[in-house]
């Protein structure tokens, strides 16, 4: 096992992590007078994100011009959603056999503008300027959870592994039907209620072990009607889909995940998009898309 250790920290990627330990944020402070211009209330859900690490809105107040063309494409893919659990996806989705997705070869070639939503000028804007640096939209993904009263994959309490500890990453999610108290919905701590030594821990607890260190009563779980948007950086929060009492419910939900463009764990990114999906909607992509997808850094 130490000898595991070593061979990471001295292989270069190794290096280039020690480096950009101390590198990244004063990167972060150089790029600050060269970040996109936010409109005011961009700017306030800037405000909501570096004061509380979370903002909720409905998607008609971002104003996007490609949320019409969105629509049209997540009822064409509802259809699509896969009729068996994804286990093929990996990590704690292994466990997960009560969440079903869309394969990213259908998202391109039957939704593509379920990307290109992601990939709005606002929404690029509003994560370089979260990020302190040019953004990658590193995985999209349009699910259907299932609750069945158990307590597996990501109904556990986590905090996603998105990039290296000290970067920054950012979710937006998009409620795809109605989620209310008897609906998988998305449950949080607040950031400022958990001890500091959870604020970096790795790994799933079950609700149980996080109700020792923080009350049920100061969860806050999420609800909204179909359209209701919620933009974090999950990484820096406890949560889980909530397991409500009534079973049987169903919760469709789009998920897109924003990093640096080196991101510093390509190994952990192997099921994020994928080469053939890029391939697929290059064509429909300017170059600041092009250059946002996480396939693009890869295959150029």
């Amino acid at each position: 096992m130490a000898a595991n250790i070593i061979k990471r920290i001295s292989s270069p990627l190794g290096w280039r992590r020690r480096i950009d330990r101390v590198a990244y944020p004063l990167r972060r402070a150089l790029r600050k007078p060269f970040l996109p211009k936010l409109s005011d209330d961009y700017a306030k859900i800037l405000a909501n994100l570096e004061r509380d690490a979370i903002h909720v809105c409905r998607i008609q107040d971002l104003q996007l011009p490609e949320t019409e063309a969105f629509w049209a494409d997540v009822e064409k893919l509802k259809a699509e959603v896969r009729n068996e659990p994804s286990l093929d996806l990996g990590g704690y989705f292994a466990e997960d056999i009560y969440s079903y997705h869309v394969p990213y070869e259908t998202i391109s070639v039957k939704g593509p503008n379920f990307i290109l939503w992601a990939l709005s000028n606002q929404l690029l804007d509003l994560t370089e300027c979260y990020l302190g640096e040019p953004a990658c939209l590193i995985a999209v993904d349009y699910r259907r959870d299932l609750n069945q009263g158990a307590d597996v994959g990501n109904r556990k309490f986590h905090v996603d592994i998105l990039d290296v500890a000290w970067r920054r990453a950012l979710k937006v999610c998009v409620y795809l039907s109605d989620v209310d108290e008897n609906t998988p919905a998305l449950e949080y701590v607040p950031e400022n209620l958990l001890p500091p030594r959870s604020k970096v821990s790795r790994g799933f607890f079950y609700a149980k072990e996080i109700e020792e260190q923080v009350p049920k009563s100061k969860w806050v779980p999420v609800y909204g009607p179909k359209g209701t948007v919620i933009i974090s950086p999950l990484n820096r929060l406890w949560h889980h889909a909530r397991t409500p009492d009534c079973p049987d419910t169903t919760r469709y939900s789009a998920w897109f995940t924003y990093t640096s463009r080196d991101n510093l764990m390509p190994s952990d990114r192997k099921n994020d998009f994928s080469r053939k999906a890029f391939d697929l909607i290059e064509n429909s992509l300017n170059k600041r898309q092009r250059e946002s997808l996480w396939w693009y850094g890869l295959k150029t």
